[in-house]
C-alpha cells in the first residue's frame, strides 16, 4: 500500500435523508416500540437519532417505509454517538442490519441510488 492510499471500508453510498423509522427492543421481557427519524441509509445500515438508551450491540428490530415499500429487520447497534449539546434527540445511532433478506437489501439500494441520482440533477 503507498503511503496516502485509503482503504475502503464501506460497500454501500449512505444517502442522507429523514425517513420515519420504527423500532423494537425487549427490556426484562416487555417489548418497547420507538418511532424515530432516520439521519441517512444504505444498503447496510441507518442511523437515526432518538433519545431512548440503548447500547453497543443492542439488537432491535426495525421497520421502515422505503419508497412505498415496508422493510422490517433485525440490526445491531454498532455505535451511539452524544448529540445532546447539537440536537432535539439525545443520541445518534448507527445500526447495522442482521440477516436482511436480499429483497429487501436491494429494495433500499434501489432507493439510495434513485435519491441520489434525483439530487444530483437539481
Amino acid at each position: 500500500m503507498t503511503t496516502g492510499s485509503k482503504i475502503q471500508r464501506r460497500n454501500f453510498y449512505r444517502l442522507k435523508c429523514v425517513l420515519n423509522i420504527e423500532f423494537e427492543w425487549t427490556d426484562r421481557g416487555k417489548i418497547i416500540r420507538e418511532f424515530g427519524e432516520t439521519f441517512d441509509i444504505s444498503g447496510s445500515g441507518i442511523a437515526f437519532d432518538h433519545n431512548c438508551i440503548l447500547a453497543v450491540d443492542d439488537k432491535i428490530k426495525i421497520f421502515i417505509d422505503v419508497g412505498g415499500k415496508k422493510i422490517e429487520t433485525l440490526a445491531k447497534i454498532v455505535a451511539r454517538d452524544d448529540l445532546s449539546t447539537v440536537s432535539k434527540h439525545r443520541y445518534r445511532y448507527r445500526i447495522t442490519y442482521v440477516d436482511i433478506k436480499k429483497k429487501a437489501q436491494d429494495t433500499i439500494i434501489d432507493y439510495v441510488w434513485k435519491e441520489q441520482l434525483r439530487n444530483t440533477k437539481h
